[in-house]
């Protein structure tokens, strides 16, 4: 009988949903891949893939690694994914603020590990353990038990369908892990995004010099000439320069760290500065001014 389908681990032709060779290696507790004896160097079902991959990053963006966890503990009851979630949504919700207030902007993510259970054909009862990632991310936790328990049931309903028959017998445990996230870097000029290029809401101030800090705050508080051609162009950083001396910037370094925006604001106290970051389809938050004073200034990184 000729192949009718493909094997679900290394793709080749076969009639069952694992080729005769996938059949005879050892499923990864943590990967599900299928892989042979040689790649696995404990008793515990993890490949050395899975062994060396480092539990404390939490993405490119963390600094000093992994900075906080905290983990929820199922109990015996808990059976259900989604109640245990609902369950923690608040308190889970509650230590990410606190994350976030005290280290500004963080990256995290979540980590939920499941018990499963089957019944064989002959009769046995199987038991595996498995674990389910939401991946590294800065997207407000605010809608947990909507948004992360939906990922989490369609992680969970893709490997039921892998392990037929497999049925949840106990939640383990949730844990969220947060890093510092490195937001931004003093670099040259970065051309605005089409998508918000677009909305013609931006100022992209083209500087070579240091001083695109001056600049975009000024184009903020709208200082030009009455010169047309300067109201049409105002990306264009030499049409602020005459209007430099209005800036305090006594003490402070140019180009600008963010970690002077504070000191620039005591210095310039009609100016208040909030500091937005753009990361892939996201506008994070990063400094933010409550108090409305005469000249309020966004800055988009």
């Amino acid at each position: 009988m000729l192949p009718t389908g493909r094997c679900r681990n290394c793709n080749i032709p076969t009639q069952n949903v694992l080729c005769e060779s996938c059949r005879n290696h050892i499923r990864c507790n943590r990967c599900y891949r299928y892989l042979p004896t040689h790649l696995y160097q404990n008793d515990d079902h993890i490949c050395n893939a899975c062994q060396n991959r480092d539990a404390h990053s939490v993405g490119r963006y963390a600094l000093d690694r992994l900075i906080g966890d905290r983990t929820w503990t199922g109990t015996r009851d808990d059976m259900s994914v989604s109640d245990f979630i609902r369950r923690i949504a608040d308190d889970v919700i509650s230590t990410y603020e606190t994350a976030t207030v005290e280290n500004v902007a963080i990256k995290y993510y979540l980590e939920l590990v499941v018990d499963f259970q089957r019944t064989t054909q002959d009769g046995n009862l199987q038991s595996t353990s498995a674990r389910f990632y939401i991946p590294t991310t800065t997207l407000d936790v605010e809608n947990l038990d909507i948004n992360v328990l939906k990922q989490f049931l369609e992680k969970i309903d893709a490997f039921s369908g892998q392990n037929s028959g497999c049925t949840v017998s106990k939640v383990n445990y949730l844990q969220l892990c947060w890093g510092s996230y490195c937001l931004m870097e003093v670099s040259t000029f970065i051309p605005t995004p089409k998508h918000i290029a677009s909305k013609k809401a931006v100022v992209n101030i083209n500087s070579s010099d240091n001083c695109c800090f001056q600049y975009s705050v000024l184009a903020g508080m709208n200082v030009t000439s009455m010169n047309l051609h300067h109201q049409r162009h105002k990306e264009r950083a030499y049409i602020y320069k005459p209007f430099m001396h209005l800036l305090n910037m006594e003490g402070i370094q140019s180009p600008v760290p963010i970690s002077s925006i504070s000191k620039f604001e005591i210095q310039n106290p009609d100016i208040s500065v909030n500091v937005m970051y753009h990361d892939d389809d996201q506008i994070i938050p990063f400094a933010r001014r409550y108090i409305l004073i005469s000249a309020s200034i966004m800055l988009l990184f």
